[in-house]
């Protein structure tokens, strides 16, 4: 029964997602629209390949081929386009269906200001509005655009009726009408819809609520500029990246860290419960970061985004692409030097983090006669016993006082050591403190140096110092001077 549970609460969870990403096949629809594509196909009377499309779109000087590679795959799998590879190995050919004929600009019979009307960001707001009118009554376009809003607090209860409808009609909520034949319809929760309980522990809210932000909802109307300029929608849309965007608008940033926060949850509980016999012998799991993110988190995301990075960048190399000023190189620069810096790092939590890996990997237990010879093995090499033990500071046994000691406390003697006494007497030490410094007074005397050096018979040493024998060094000089004049 728990397990049917589970898999209908698993259902319901792609259910939500699926909702969640509907807006993206009408953004990639706009898209298409923007860019000619179902024209291009059409003027070639044929089935054409990704890089005749992109040749047939005009004002492209930098058209990016991946990213409307991507385009692509998303017509093709709502049946906008067909496409088929040919027999002989060449690439893909792209062509038009019934559905995309309606996308031709020049065609007597086109839905292309349509498309574009009800996926223009002006008629996309009054949407973002609905829990407004159901509250307060009033037209959604009004209170999107700023006139006729009014202050009425009864709830609109026909603006509601559709809502439910709509929701009943997607399987996220249920309705049936009661046994007693009543005209009033009642309405249920399925398992998809408690994914959207604000106060259970596992919930999809915060993550809904974000995605259908229009802050997250504006970049998807730059998907055709990024296909014909290359860059992120996101930059497009609002000027700089999302991780800059977050740390200016406090506000995008509580959404944006609530939505993760949701979704971590969700997959560090089924990461939890898979391998629930090897985290099971953990008595807990401390962040390493003050704030938020782990440190080993951090760094496994790093060498996420440069494999990413790196495959991509590969990829545009092997197809001939130039990688010239593409954000791809800076983010493999940027990624790599975040690596080399957090090296120390590794070095300091290398002995915590092996310990917890060793934990949690050795699942497998040893059963047999030899398993306290293995256990004492494994403790002789195991580099990780010599850990602090607090254990090692009590006292092995028991000290037992004196007799007739008391309570005075008396450190033990356990190491004698018997002092001699200095039998050389004041007045003898100062004698002998005064020879010395005599002595080392007649080491620095010039008149002592000079006998030295006469009995010794040594060659004279001449140094230019200001002192006692600056004259000598004087004289030294004025008599090789007129050695030099009269050799001249």
């Amino acid at each position: 029964m728990e397990t049917k549970e589970a898999q209908a609460l698993l259902e319901g969870q792609a259910e939500i997602w699926q909702h969640l990403f509907g807006f993206a096949d009408s953004m990639a629809l706009k898209c298409a629209v923007e860019l000619r594509i179902a024209d291009v196909i059409n003027s070639h009377g044929g089935p054409i390949t990704l890089c005749q499309i992109a040749a047939g779109i005009v004002d492209s000087p930098s058209l990016d081929i991946p990213y409307l590679a991507r385009i692509m795959r998303s017509l093709v799998r709502k049946k906008i386009l067909t496409a088929h590879d040919p027999s002989d190995g060449g690439d893909t050919l792209y062509g038009l269906t019934p559905a995309s004929k309606w996308l031709l600009h020049d065609a007597e019979l086109s839905l292309v200001p349509m498309v574009l009307m009800e996926n223009h960001p002006w008629q996309l707001a009054p949407w973002h509005c609905l829990s407004q009118c159901v509250k307060e009554g009033g037209i959604a376009f009004k209170k999107a655009h700023g006139s006729g809003i009014t202050n009425s607090l009864s709830h609109d209860i026909p603006c509601l009726a559709c809502i439910m409808r709509s929701l009943v009609r997607k399987i996220i909520l249920i309705a049936h009408n009661p046994l007693d034949g009543g005209d009033t319809t009642l309405y249920g929760l399925t398992p998809t819809s408690k994914w959207l309980l604000h106060d259970a522990e596992l919930s999809l809210v915060a993550m809904v609520l974000m995605e259908s932000h229009p802050w997250l909802l504006a970049p998807w109307h730059s998907l055709s500029q990024c296909v014909i300029e290359g860059g992120t929608p996101f930059k497009k849309a609002h000027g700089c990246e999302v991780w800059e965007f977050a740390s200016k608008n406090p506000n995008f940033n509580k959404i944006f860290n609530d939505a993760m926060a949701c979704t971590t949850k969700i997959v560090i509980g089924v990461v939890l419960e898979e391998h629930k016999d090897g985290y099971g012998c953990l008595g807990s799991l401390v962040d390493v970061g003050a704030d938020g993110i782990s440190y080993l988190e951090t760094k496994h995301l790093l060498l996420l985004n440069y494999c990413q990075s790196l495959v991509y960048y590969l990829l545009r190399k092997a197809k001939g692409f130039s990688i010239e000023g593409h954000p791809v190189v800076r983010s493999l620069i940027e990624t790599r030097l975040f690596l080399e810096k957090i090296r120390p790092i590794d070095k300091k939590l290398q002995y915590q983090i092996h310990k917890l890996t060793r934990v949690t990997t050795e699942t497998t237990e040893v059963v047999g006669p030899s398993k306290k010879e293995s256990d004492a093995s494994k403790r002789i090499e195991d580099p990780l016993m010599y850990h602090p033990n607090p254990d090692m500071l009590v006292a092995q046994y028991d000290i037992v006082p004196p007799e007739g000691g008391g309570d005075v406390y008396r450190p033990p003697k356990l190491v004698p050591f018997a002092m001699d006494e200095d039998k050389i007497s004041k007045k003898e030490r100062n004698a002998l403190r005064k020879e010395k410094q005599m002595l080392r007074q007649s080491r620095q005397s010039d008149f002592m140096r000079e006998m030295m050096d006469n009995m010794e018979g040594g060659p004279e040493e001449v140094r230019e110092i200001i002192g006692a024998e600056s004259v000598e060094v004087s004289r030294y000089k004025a008599k090789m001077e007129k050695h030099a004049r009269q050799e001249e």
